[in-house]
């Protein structure tokens, strides 16, 4: 979604949880705004930990390349079994 939309889209539908994927430099001050739309949770893609000003929402930081490596790591290690 655009994020000039966003507002109008928020007062127009009741969202619960938001996905994050955009650059890191961006990540904190969206998932603020998103956060006093009353959203509740955050699924976050931004290669960076949030730090929200409000407690309340709920925050899952996804790292990709983490994952990715330990997929790799998992992938050889079975193949060598």
């Amino acid at each position: 979604m655009m994020l000039e939309e966003l507002e109008a889209f928020a007062a127009h539908n009741q969202i619960d949880i938001a996905a994050l994927t955009m650059p890191k430099s961006s990540a904190d001050s969206i998932a603020n705004r998103l956060a006093g739309l009353g959203i509740r949770a955050i699924w976050n893609f931004a290669h960076v930990d949030l730090d929200l000003m409000d407690k309340n929402v709920v925050v899952e930081n996804v790292h990709l390349s983490d994952s990715l490596m330990q997929l790799s790591y998992n992938m050889l290690r079975s193949q060598g079994e």
